[in-house]
């Protein structure tokens, strides 16, 4: 199939359009099916927006029991000029140093040890967290 569109009529229907092989192909999805489809699509939508905010907020959690806090500071702001603020960092980039802290590819005495005791969940949560900090 090498297009397809998909667009809302005005009683509600939806027309799929799809062009395949040069043939063209309308099918239109009735009104109940298609008021289905898009709560279900609501609900995937609130769903993940749910689960984003777990996932930092298990971090803050995490954050403070794991000992980030007493280094990083409260919110991610360091006290300590020799210990990096973590707020406005991704979440990606804590999340590939934590690692990288956690198997020894990256060298820090402190950070490693640190690290060590951290489950993917752990890091993954930590960084959603620090990569809200705006």
């Amino acid at each position: 199939m090498l297009y397809i569109d998909i667009w809302l009529c005005n009683n509600g229907a939806v027309l799929e359009a799809s062009l395949s092989n040069g043939d063209l192909k309308i099918t239109t999805w009735e009104p109940g099916l298609m008021k289905f489809v898009l709560a279900f699509c609501f609900s995937l939508a609130m769903i993940s927006a749910g689960a984003v905010q777990a996932d930092a907020a298990a971090g803050q959690s995490a954050y403070a029991a794991k000992g980030c806090i007493g280094c990083h500071g409260a919110g991610g702001v360091s006290a300590v000029a020799t210990n990096p603020t973590l707020k406005g960092q991704s979440a990606d980039f804590v999340s590939k140093n934590l690692t990288d802290y956690r198997s020894g590819a990256r060298q820090n005495p402190i950070m490693n040890a640190m690290a060590a005791g951290l489950s993917d969940a752990d890091i993954k949560n930590i960084a959603d967290y620090i990569g809200s900090l705006k």
